[in-house]
C-alpha cells in the first residue's frame, strides 16, 4: 500500500517525491509501533489482571506479562499483515478492533469518573454532562461501526 501511495507522489512531483514519502511513512509507522507496543502491553496486562490472569500486586508477574505482550503484539501484527494481504481487509479489522476499544474506553472513563475520582477534584455538573454526552456519542459510533462491519 505504501508503494502504491508513493507512486502517486512519484508521478506528481517526480521520483524524489515518492522516495521522500516512503521515508516519511516508514518513520511514522516505526514511531507508531514504538509508542503503541508499550502502551498496549500495559493496557492488556491490566485487563488480564482485572480478569484474574495474575495478581496485579505481584510486580514480577506484571513485568513478565508486559514483556510477553510486547513480544507477541508485533509478531501478531506482522503475521496478520502477512496472512491478510488485502489492505482493505486490514483496514476493516482495524476498524472493528478500534470500535470495540472505543466502547470500552468510553465506559471505563465514565465509570472511573463516577467511582474513582477524589471528590475534591471531581468535575462540576456541566463537565460531567459533557462527559456523558461524549461517552454516549463514542459508544454510538462504535456500535454503528460494528453493525456496519457485519
Amino acid at each position: 500500500m505504501m508503494v502504491t501511495i508513493s507512486s502517486i507522489f512519484d508521478s506528481a512531483v517526480g521520483t524524489w517525491g515518492g522516495v521522500l514519502f516512503l521515508i516519511g511513512a516508514g518513520l511514522a509507522l516505526f514511531k507508531t509501533v514504538l509508542a503503541n507496543v508499550p502502551s498496549l502491553s500495559r493496557i492488556s496486562g491490566q485487563t488480564l489482571a482485572v480478569f484474574g490472569a495474575y495478581d496485579w500486586n505481584d510486580q514480577a508477574a506484571r513485568d513478565r506479562w508486559r514483556r510477553v505482550i510486547m513480544i507477541v503484539l508485533p509478531i501478531g501484527w506482522g503475521l496478520l499483515g502477512t496472512i491478510a494481504s488485502s489492505p482493505l481487509l486490514l483496514v476493516i479489522i482495524a476498524g472493528i478492533l478500534n470500535a470495540v476499544y472505543l466502547i470500552g474506553a468510553a465506559i471505563a472513563t465514565v465509570f472511573l469518573a463516577r467511582t474513582q475520582t477524589d471528590p475534591r477534584i471531581r468535575d462540576g455538573r456541566p463537565t460531567e454532562i459533557m462527559l456523558w454526552i461524549s461517552a454516549a456519542a463514542i459508544i454510538a459510533v462504535g456500535v454503528i461501526g460494528l453493525v456496519n462491519a457485519f
